[in-house]
Protein backbone atom coordinates (compact mmCIF):
# COMPACT_ATOMS: atom_id res chain seq x y z
CA UNK A 1 0.00 0.00 0.00
CA UNK A 2 0.68 3.61 -0.29
CA UNK A 3 1.57 5.43 2.35
CA UNK A 4 2.52 9.71 2.18
CA UNK A 5 4.84 9.04 -1.15
CA UNK A 6 6.21 5.63 0.60
CA UNK A 7 5.50 1.75 -0.68
CA UNK A 8 5.29 -0.70 2.14
CA UNK A 9 4.50 -4.31 2.10
CA UNK A 10 2.67 -5.96 5.21
CA UNK A 11 3.08 -9.48 6.25
CA UNK A 12 0.57 -11.20 8.55
CA UNK A 13 3.08 -14.14 10.53
CA UNK A 14 1.96 -15.96 13.30
CA UNK A 15 -1.11 -13.44 13.85
CA UNK A 16 0.96 -10.80 14.25
CA UNK A 17 1.22 -7.75 11.79
CA UNK A 18 4.78 -6.91 10.28
CA UNK A 19 5.55 -3.66 7.79
CA UNK A 20 8.68 -3.31 5.54
CA UNK A 21 8.85 -0.52 3.34
CA UNK A 22 10.62 -0.57 0.19
CA UNK A 23 13.39 2.02 -0.66
CA UNK A 24 13.27 5.48 -2.82
CA UNK A 25 9.83 7.17 -3.18
CA UNK A 26 6.65 5.59 -4.16
CA UNK A 27 3.22 4.84 -2.99
CA UNK A 28 1.07 5.16 -6.02
CA UNK A 29 -0.83 2.76 -8.13
CA UNK A 30 0.28 0.28 -6.22
CA UNK A 31 -0.02 -4.06 -7.07
CA UNK A 32 1.53 -7.18 -5.62
CA UNK A 33 1.81 -10.88 -6.65
CA UNK A 34 3.80 -13.21 -4.56
CA UNK A 35 6.46 -15.36 -6.94
CA UNK A 36 6.43 -19.59 -6.15
CA UNK A 37 8.91 -19.31 -3.14
CA UNK A 38 6.64 -16.74 -1.88
CA UNK A 39 8.56 -13.84 -2.20
CA UNK A 40 6.47 -10.15 -2.88
CA UNK A 41 7.20 -8.21 -6.40
CA UNK A 42 5.10 -4.63 -6.13
CA UNK A 43 5.19 -2.48 -8.98
CA UNK A 44 4.31 1.00 -8.15
CA UNK A 45 4.77 4.89 -9.24
CA UNK A 46 6.58 7.30 -7.34
CA UNK A 47 5.06 11.09 -7.22
CA UNK A 48 7.50 12.35 -9.81
CA UNK A 49 5.75 9.73 -12.23
CA UNK A 50 8.62 7.14 -12.10
CA UNK A 51 7.62 3.53 -12.71
CA UNK A 52 9.21 0.72 -10.55
CA UNK A 53 9.08 -2.86 -9.99
CA UNK A 54 10.71 -4.40 -6.28
CA UNK A 55 11.06 -7.78 -5.27
CA UNK A 56 11.93 -8.75 -2.20
CA UNK A 57 15.33 -11.15 -1.94
CA UNK A 58 15.28 -11.19 2.37
CA UNK A 59 14.43 -9.47 5.68
CA UNK A 60 14.63 -5.86 4.37
CA UNK A 61 16.37 -6.44 1.12
CA UNK A 62 14.94 -5.37 -2.39
CA UNK A 63 15.76 -5.57 -5.87
CA UNK A 64 13.74 -2.11 -7.02
CA UNK A 65 14.00 -1.10 -10.80
CA UNK A 66 12.89 1.87 -12.28
CA UNK A 67 10.84 0.14 -15.82
CA UNK A 68 9.81 3.78 -17.30
CA UNK A 69 8.52 7.46 -16.35
CA UNK A 70 5.48 9.64 -16.94
CA UNK A 71 3.86 12.68 -16.48
CA UNK A 72 4.33 13.91 -12.36
CA UNK A 73 1.38 13.89 -10.83
CA UNK A 74 -0.23 17.44 -10.11
CA UNK A 75 0.33 19.43 -7.13
CA UNK A 76 2.85 16.65 -5.28
CA UNK A 77 -0.27 14.07 -5.38
CA UNK A 78 -0.53 11.33 -7.65
CA UNK A 79 -2.96 11.12 -10.94
CA UNK A 80 -6.12 9.31 -10.48
CA UNK A 81 -5.79 7.57 -14.25
CA UNK A 82 -2.20 5.80 -12.66
CA UNK A 83 -2.32 2.04 -12.20
CA UNK A 84 -0.09 -1.03 -12.33
CA UNK A 85 -0.24 -4.81 -12.62
CA UNK A 86 2.22 -7.29 -11.76
CA UNK A 87 2.05 -11.29 -12.48
CA UNK A 88 5.24 -13.79 -12.53
CA UNK A 89 5.01 -17.61 -14.06
CA UNK A 90 6.60 -20.64 -12.15
CA UNK A 91 10.28 -19.81 -14.10
CA UNK A 92 10.23 -16.26 -12.57
CA UNK A 93 9.62 -14.85 -15.56
CA UNK A 94 7.63 -11.35 -15.24
CA UNK A 95 5.34 -9.18 -16.31
CA UNK A 96 4.44 -5.21 -15.47
CA UNK A 97 1.58 -3.58 -17.00
CA UNK A 98 0.92 0.66 -16.49
CA UNK A 99 -0.84 3.46 -17.64
CA UNK A 100 1.37 5.68 -19.52
CA UNK A 101 -0.34 8.89 -18.85
CA UNK A 102 2.28 11.27 -20.82
CA UNK A 103 1.78 9.89 -24.19
CA UNK A 104 -2.01 8.61 -23.28
CA UNK A 105 -1.50 4.24 -23.82
CA UNK A 106 -0.72 1.34 -21.76
CA UNK A 107 2.76 -0.29 -21.47
CA UNK A 108 3.40 -3.74 -20.85
CA UNK A 109 6.99 -4.63 -19.72
CA UNK A 110 8.42 -8.20 -19.37
CA UNK A 111 11.77 -9.64 -18.39
CA UNK A 112 12.97 -13.36 -18.34
CA UNK A 113 14.08 -14.59 -14.37
CA UNK A 114 16.82 -12.21 -12.95
CA UNK A 115 16.65 -10.55 -16.32
CA UNK A 116 16.33 -7.10 -18.44
CA UNK A 117 12.75 -5.47 -18.79
CA UNK A 118 11.76 -4.81 -21.96
CA UNK A 119 8.68 -2.82 -22.53
CA UNK A 120 5.94 -1.82 -25.81
CA UNK A 121 2.76 0.09 -25.56
CA UNK A 122 -0.39 -2.28 -25.92
CA UNK A 123 -1.99 -2.42 -29.00
CA UNK A 124 -5.43 0.10 -29.29
CA UNK A 125 -5.04 1.45 -25.57
CA UNK A 126 -5.13 5.14 -26.38
CA UNK A 127 -6.85 6.54 -23.31
CA UNK A 128 -6.29 3.45 -21.03
CA UNK A 129 -6.09 3.92 -17.67
CA UNK A 130 -5.91 1.62 -14.29
CA UNK A 131 -4.64 -1.34 -15.63
CA UNK A 132 -4.39 -5.19 -14.54
CA UNK A 133 -3.06 -8.31 -15.79
CA UNK A 134 -2.84 -12.21 -14.99
CA UNK A 135 -0.93 -14.64 -16.38
CA UNK A 136 -0.64 -18.44 -16.41
CA UNK A 137 1.12 -20.52 -14.25
CA UNK A 138 3.34 -21.63 -17.36
CA UNK A 139 3.28 -18.08 -18.73
CA UNK A 140 2.02 -18.97 -22.53
CA UNK A 141 -1.67 -17.27 -21.30
CA UNK A 142 -1.62 -13.71 -20.47
CA UNK A 143 -4.58 -11.37 -20.31
CA UNK A 144 -4.23 -7.07 -19.97
CA UNK A 145 -7.65 -5.04 -18.99
CA UNK A 146 -8.02 -1.40 -18.81
CA UNK A 147 -10.69 1.36 -18.65
CA UNK A 148 -11.22 2.68 -21.99
CA UNK A 149 -11.98 6.74 -20.96
CA UNK A 150 -12.43 7.56 -25.00
CA UNK A 151 -15.32 4.30 -25.44
CA UNK A 152 -15.98 4.42 -21.37
CA UNK A 153 -14.94 0.10 -22.16
CA UNK A 154 -13.39 -1.86 -19.72
CA UNK A 155 -10.74 -3.64 -22.94
CA UNK A 156 -9.16 -6.65 -22.58
CA UNK A 157 -6.11 -7.57 -24.63
CA UNK A 158 -5.46 -11.72 -25.05
CA UNK A 159 -2.91 -13.49 -26.57
CA UNK A 160 -3.05 -14.63 -30.22
CA UNK A 161 0.24 -16.86 -29.66
CA UNK A 162 2.91 -17.47 -27.12
CA UNK A 163 3.11 -13.54 -25.51
CA UNK A 164 1.73 -11.73 -28.45
CA UNK A 165 -1.09 -9.55 -27.99
CA UNK A 166 -3.79 -9.75 -30.34
CA UNK A 167 -6.80 -7.17 -30.70
CA UNK A 168 -8.44 -5.60 -27.82
CA UNK A 169 -12.06 -6.65 -27.29
CA UNK A 170 -14.10 -4.13 -25.60
CA UNK A 171 -16.03 -6.03 -23.00
CA UNK A 172 -19.09 -4.78 -20.50
CA UNK A 173 -19.44 -1.51 -22.25
CA UNK A 174 -20.66 1.18 -19.68
CA UNK A 175 -24.08 3.26 -19.58
CA UNK A 176 -24.01 6.28 -21.98
CA UNK A 177 -23.45 9.55 -19.74
CA UNK A 178 -26.51 11.27 -20.59
CA UNK A 179 -25.56 15.12 -21.09
CA UNK A 180 -27.09 17.19 -17.77
CA UNK A 181 -31.00 18.66 -18.75
CA UNK A 182 -29.95 21.95 -19.57
CA UNK A 183 -31.02 24.70 -22.03
CA UNK A 184 -28.85 27.97 -23.41
CA UNK A 185 -29.20 29.92 -26.42
CA UNK A 186 -26.90 31.64 -28.87
CA UNK A 187 -25.14 34.45 -28.31
CA UNK A 188 -23.06 34.81 -31.07
CA UNK A 189 -20.52 32.91 -32.45
CA UNK A 190 -17.40 32.94 -29.97
CA UNK A 191 -18.11 30.90 -27.09
CA UNK A 192 -15.85 30.60 -23.85
CA UNK A 193 -16.21 27.61 -21.56
CA UNK A 194 -13.42 26.79 -18.43
CA UNK A 195 -12.41 24.04 -16.17
CA UNK A 196 -12.11 25.97 -12.59
CA UNK A 197 -10.46 24.26 -9.77
CA UNK A 198 -11.44 21.01 -8.93
CA UNK A 199 -13.06 20.88 -12.31
CA UNK A 200 -12.52 16.74 -12.52
CA UNK A 201 -15.20 16.38 -9.61
CA UNK A 202 -17.17 19.39 -10.12
CA UNK A 203 -17.36 19.64 -14.25
CA UNK A 204 -16.88 22.68 -16.33
CA UNK A 205 -18.10 26.25 -15.79
CA UNK A 206 -21.06 25.77 -17.27
CA UNK A 207 -23.82 23.06 -18.66
CA UNK A 208 -24.80 24.42 -21.38
CA UNK A 209 -23.02 25.73 -24.70
CA UNK A 210 -25.11 27.34 -27.93
CA UNK A 211 -24.13 28.14 -31.58
CA UNK A 212 -25.70 29.64 -34.18
CA UNK A 213 -26.94 26.91 -36.94
CA UNK A 214 -25.41 27.17 -40.64
CA UNK A 215 -22.53 29.36 -38.96
CA UNK A 216 -19.06 28.24 -37.89
CA UNK A 217 -17.91 29.11 -34.44
CA UNK A 218 -14.91 29.77 -31.99
CA UNK A 219 -14.61 27.77 -28.72
CA UNK A 220 -12.41 29.38 -26.39
CA UNK A 221 -11.46 26.88 -23.82
CA UNK A 222 -9.70 27.73 -19.98
CA UNK A 223 -8.13 25.48 -18.19
CA UNK A 224 -7.89 27.04 -14.70
CA UNK A 225 -7.70 23.43 -13.05
CA UNK A 226 -4.13 22.28 -11.37
CA UNK A 227 -4.48 19.27 -13.60
CA UNK A 228 -4.91 18.55 -17.92
CA UNK A 229 -7.77 18.88 -19.83
CA UNK A 230 -9.38 19.53 -22.85
CA UNK A 231 -13.36 20.31 -24.57
CA UNK A 232 -14.51 18.25 -27.21
CA UNK A 233 -17.77 18.35 -28.93
CA UNK A 234 -19.75 14.94 -30.12
CA UNK A 235 -22.74 14.05 -31.59
CA UNK A 236 -24.16 11.99 -28.38
CA UNK A 237 -22.31 10.57 -24.89
CA UNK A 238 -21.59 7.75 -26.75
CA UNK A 239 -18.69 9.53 -28.26
CA UNK A 240 -18.32 7.92 -31.70
CA UNK A 241 -18.77 10.72 -33.85
CA UNK A 242 -16.58 13.94 -33.24
CA UNK A 243 -17.82 17.24 -34.69
CA UNK A 244 -15.18 19.70 -33.23
CA UNK A 245 -13.05 20.74 -30.01
CA UNK A 246 -9.49 19.14 -29.43
CA UNK A 247 -8.36 16.29 -31.44
CA UNK A 248 -8.60 13.07 -29.52
CA UNK A 249 -7.44 12.46 -25.66
CA UNK A 250 -3.63 12.98 -26.45
CA UNK A 251 -4.98 17.41 -27.49
CA UNK A 252 -4.74 18.52 -23.94
CA UNK A 253 -4.52 21.87 -21.91
CA UNK A 254 -2.47 22.61 -19.43
CA UNK A 255 -3.15 24.51 -16.55
CA UNK A 256 -3.58 28.22 -16.50
CA UNK A 257 -3.08 27.70 -20.37
CA UNK A 258 -6.34 28.02 -23.02
CA UNK A 259 -7.03 26.78 -26.52
CA UNK A 260 -9.40 27.91 -28.75
CA UNK A 261 -11.06 25.53 -31.33
CA UNK A 262 -12.65 26.53 -34.78
CA UNK A 263 -15.63 24.76 -35.43
CA UNK A 264 -17.31 24.40 -38.78
CA UNK A 265 -21.18 25.11 -38.94
CA UNK A 266 -23.60 22.40 -37.65
CA UNK A 267 -27.61 21.74 -38.38
CA UNK A 268 -29.89 22.65 -35.55
CA UNK A 269 -30.18 19.89 -32.79
CA UNK A 270 -28.94 18.94 -29.39
CA UNK A 271 -25.09 17.68 -29.30
CA UNK A 272 -22.89 17.03 -26.16
CA UNK A 273 -19.93 18.27 -24.90
CA UNK A 274 -16.80 16.50 -22.54
CA UNK A 275 -13.38 16.33 -21.38
CA UNK A 276 -11.91 13.38 -22.75
CA UNK A 277 -9.57 12.74 -19.56
CA UNK A 278 -12.61 13.53 -17.27
CA UNK A 279 -15.81 11.97 -19.11
CA UNK A 280 -17.60 11.14 -16.91
CA UNK A 281 -17.77 14.06 -14.56
CA UNK A 282 -16.67 16.84 -16.94
CA UNK A 283 -19.76 17.16 -19.51
CA UNK A 284 -22.48 19.34 -21.34
CA UNK A 285 -25.04 20.32 -23.40
CA UNK A 286 -24.14 21.48 -26.87
CA UNK A 287 -27.22 23.35 -28.31
CA UNK A 288 -27.80 24.64 -31.95
CA UNK A 289 -30.08 26.99 -32.61
CA UNK A 290 -32.07 27.09 -35.91
CA UNK A 291 -32.73 30.68 -37.99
Amino acid sequence: YGDAGTTRVATRLFGAWSTDSIPGGGGYGVSMVLDKNGNPDVAYYDVYGGIHRALSTGTGSWNVQTLGSTTAGAGGQGDARWGTGISVDEAGDEFVTWAETKDNDVMLATAKAGGTFSSVPMPSSTGGWTPALAVSADGTKLAVSWFDSVNLDLDVALPAGPLQLAEVTPTLRQPSVPPPAASCSPNGTSLQIAAPSGASGSGFDTKCLAAPAGTAFSVTFQNQDTTLHNFEIFTDPTGATRLGGASGLTDLVAPSASATYQVDSLKAGSYFFRCDVHPSTMTGTFIVAGK
